[in-house]
């Protein structure tokens, strides 16, 4: 079991390495103030983040919270005939502290209940608590991952962005 939700994803372009960091460029609302912005409607950017030579760091622009958001980090590599984008899903610092936190708390009440109580049935249940929170998280992480890549890809192969 991995504790943090990762996935990897390797996306194999005909574009260049210069012009999929256009893309990204075109239509990521930077998060840094002295960042170049292009010239566009705010409402317009698909993501938020950074692009700087060949890396980038993105996350998809939400009109309501979602607590399992990928962050993306990724990087594109040129090849003789387009270009490799090394993609990288995982959750942000504060998702993955929920995650732990849980997982500990529900972890120690087990134990607790175990050894302080000899309640089998108490420990039991908040083992599998603390197991069903992890993977309602893990389930949610993997629909935003989802949805995020779609985005991406759409964003990476539409000819007019």
């Amino acid at each position: 079991m991995i504790l943090f939700p990762l996935i990897r994803e390797t996306i194999v372009s005909k574009n260049s390495a210069q012009e999929i960091n256009f893309k990204l460029w075109q239509n990521t609302y930077p998060v840094n103030t002295e960042d170049s912005m292009p010239d566009r409607e705010e409402y317009v950017f698909p993501f938020n983040g950074w692009i700087k030579r060949n890396e980038f760091k993105i996350f998809r622009r939400l009109k309501s919270p979602e607590n399992f958001l990928p962050l993306i980090k990724g990087s594109v590599d040129e090849t003789s005939k387009g270009c490799l984008i090394f993609l990288r899903y995982s959750l942000f610092f504060s998702s993955n502290f929920f995650l732990v936190f849980w997982f500990v708390v529900t972890l120690f009440m087990s134990i607790f209940f175990l050894v302080a109580y000899d309640k089998v049935i108490y420990a039991v249940i908040s083992l599998v608590l603390g197991v069903g929170n992890y993977a309602i998280a893990m389930a949610n992480f993997n629909i935003q991952v989802k949805r995020s890549s779609e985005v991406l890809r759409n964003l990476l192969d539409d000819p007019l962005r």
